[in-house]
């Protein structure tokens, strides 16, 4: 079963398009539910076998928090083709409820970790705790930019740099 994983470690960066919608069904059916691509109890259940895959393969998985993102240009993005923006608020409720739900896949990652005694790498934060976290967001408001991709690396760099002092 682990024929071909041969290294010391695996950083799992998972999360963000499982947490996403069909924006189109959501636009065209806002009264009714819709679920995440992949929902959370799935998702959760899939990261753990992940993370148990990788401990069987005698390597060392490391988690990551999802970077934040920036819900009114997210939305705009989402819309950017023709989408009903209206359809769509009226369907979250409010123009937060993006990122918060985001933000639930984010902290299931991190509950994930603790519970599989696996490495956390707190990306999120490194993000929510600068003042110019938007200017860390590209304009399509759910990726990183050039600077966000920076901040990662230096982010990564830190943990690698905390795990061989110790």
């Amino acid at each position: 079963m682990t024929a071909g994983l041969q290294c010391d470690g695996v950083l799992l960066e998972y999360g963000g398009n499982d947490c996403d919608f069909c924006w189109e069904e959501v636009a065209a059916h806002p009264d009714i539910m819709h679920l995440s691509k992949t929902p959370i109890q799935e998702f959760e259940q899939t990261l753990k076998r992940m993370v148990m895959y990788i401990k069987s393969a005698q390597s060392i998985p490391m988690l990551m928090t999802l970077p934040p993102i920036d819900a009114e240009r997210y939305l705009n993005h989402i819309c950017r083709n023709g989408l009903n923006r209206d359809n769509i608020l009226h369907w979250l409720g409010d123009l937060h409820t993006i990122e918060r739900y985001q933000e639930l896949y984010s902290l299931r990652i991190a509950r994930v970790a603790l519970e599989t005694h696996t490495q956390l790498i707190d990306v999120r934060s490194g993000f929510l705790s600068r003042r110019d976290c938007s200017s860390l967001i590209c304009t399509d408001g759910i990726h990183p930019n050039a600077a966000g991709h920076a901040l990662i690396m230096d982010l990564l760099a830190d943990f690698h740099r905390s795990r061989i002092s110790a």
